[in-house]
């Protein structure tokens, strides 16, 4: 035991060590342009020392800077037509700069909102009005991609010295666009991205992709190269949809894989079976490739750090301490990922809450997520702060209700208790109501469900003001002061 402990030691000494990470980004299919048709999904790169100097240049970031997202897409529409843009990571998934203002939910006019400040505030020397400026820019999918689909991160440690090497190439090299669909694309770019940092790990699959880079394939190939090499200290990580009012997005996948999971090309498909049992047959044998099962392998890096010195305990024939690692590592999975246990005690104390709110005729007491967010974008309009916190004033009839709609803000004084606990509570029934492929990790849900009830905890002691004032003359006139005005908090 004295060992495990040592050696506990030893991975959270070295997981605590200052160092970088490049990370290969595997967004999924959100089933719009031609995902509708391939479900193949988008690739980007996480750079974790490597900061924009503005949106097409980069250099070292600075303490306290969070490290940045390198994407490439078909036509930016910016005023030259750029390879790549480079944004920090927060804005990329959430559309906010500090991650304590990401959103609690997700709508189009909130991810406008979003975009547009990125534009305002980074973009304005190279998104001159016309096609930069309208909705179909492709900028705009750099911003709050979370609102719009899971993405994963395949991450290992770099060295100083590499990501240096890397700012010069890239700045060096004129930053002109080259996109094709099918020798250029979003992949081969974040392909040759990673291979400048460890040449050969990411790999296209000619076969299943019929001779084309697929997001799902060079994610495969960097997973096996970062496994093979424990110095790499790889691990995965989940950026979890925001819930709202956009559809869900499904798996990226590999071109043969679509042929027998696509309803769109399945059918049709069953008119050439030869080719079916082909495409079947080939991504089965070679192409099959789960992230969901790589994320839940080695969720962070204290697992990574148990899984390696299991396998080093095994072959040193230590099948004692290799036990007590194994079970190590479960525990920490288990922290990180819940266990069913926990998310039905979740579920049962949310039932609880939503029939209190039911029973107090309390405001969006039983919305969803994408109702809520629609009713929002309806009788809403976003505010954004100075800080980069996100409110929205809420018209009710002639009068206005602001709320905070930021992890930071939404219960902060000055939010409107009443719709900031149904948006809680929207949020967080999401959630419960995902598989645990689409749901939030434990800590992260533990965090929303903290929320949840400090806005239960205000909301009721309002409630409980008011029904001691309507039972007791004496009350003080005062008390009123604390009831937020056009609430119907009683039935």
């Amino acid at each position: 035991m004295w060992r495990l402990f040592k050696s506990l030691g030893l991975a959270i000494f070295f997981s605590c060590l200052a160092h970088a990470d490049v990370g290969l980004l595997l967004g999924e299919s959100t089933g719009q342009g031609m995902s509708r048709w391939t479900s193949a999904g988008h690739s980007a790169v996480y750079l974790s020392r490597i900061c924009p100097d503005g949106p097409v240049r980069m250099r070292l970031c600075r303490p306290g800077e969070q490290g940045s997202v390198l994407n490439n897409y078909i036509d930016f529409s910016e005023d030259k037509p750029y390879e790549w843009n480079i944004v920090p990571l927060s804005v990329y998934l959430y559309g906010v700069e500090d991650p304590n203002n990401r959103p609690i939910y997700a709508s189009p006019e909130l991810r406008a909102a979003l975009q547009e400040r990125y534009r305002q505030e980074r973009l304005q020397e190279i998104c001159l009005p016309g096609p930069c400026t309208e909705g179909k820019a492709n900028w705009r999918d750099t911003v709050a991609a979370n609102f719009v689909r899971d993405v994963y991160m395949f991450e290992v440690t770099t060295s100083v010295e590499q990501d240096e090497a890397f700012i010069a190439k890239f700045n060096s090299v004129p930053n002109i666009d080259h996109y094709n669909g099918i020798t250029r694309n979003c992949a081969d770019f974040a392909r040759f991205v990673i291979n400048a940092y460890f040449p050969g790990a990411a790999r296209p699959d000619h076969i299943n992709d019929f001779w084309m880079t697929s997001p799902k394939a060079i994610s495969k190939s960097f997973t096996h190269y970062a496994v093979k090499r424990p110095e790499l200290n790889f691990r995965v990580v989940r950026f979890t949809q925001i819930p709202g009012s956009y559809r869900h997005s499904s798996d990226a996948r590999k071109a043969t894989e679509v042929a027998f999971t696509s309803k769109k090309w399945f059918f049709p498909m069953l008119l050439r079976s030869n080719e079916l049992l082909f495409f079947t047959g080939s991504y089965l044998a070679t192409g099959r490739f789960n992230p969901e099962r790589e994320m839940r392998r080695r969720p962070n890096e204290d697992v990574s750090a148990e899984l390696i010195e299991e396998k080093q305990a095994r072959a040193d024939g230590d099948f004692s301490f290799a036990k007590d690692l194994k079970l190590l590592s479960r525990q920490d999975r288990a922290a990180q990922l819940g266990t069913q246990q926990q998310w039905q005690r979740y579920s049962e104390a949310l039932s609880e809450f939503r029939e209190e709110a039911t029973s107090r005729g309390l405001m969006f007491d039983s919305s969803s997520a994408k109702d809520l967010a629609n009713v929002m974008d309806t009788y809403g309009h976003v505010a954004l702060d100075r800080d980069g916190a996100i409110w929205i004033d809420y018209r009710e009839g002639d009068s206005f209700r602001r709320v905070g709609v930021s992890a930071s803000n939404v219960n902060a004084p000055g939010s409107d208790g009443e719709i900031a606990y149904a948006l809680l509570l929207a949020r967080v029934r999401a959630e419960l109501a995902n598989t645990s492929k689409n749901r939030e990790n434990l800590p992260e849900f533990q965090a929303d469900w903290q929320r949840l009830e400090d806005a239960r905890s205000v909301l009721n002691w309002k409630i409980l003001a008011r029904e001691l004032k309507t039972s007791s003359p004496s009350a003080d006139p005062a008390d009123e002061s604390i009831i937020p005005s056009g609430s119907a908090l009683l039935p």
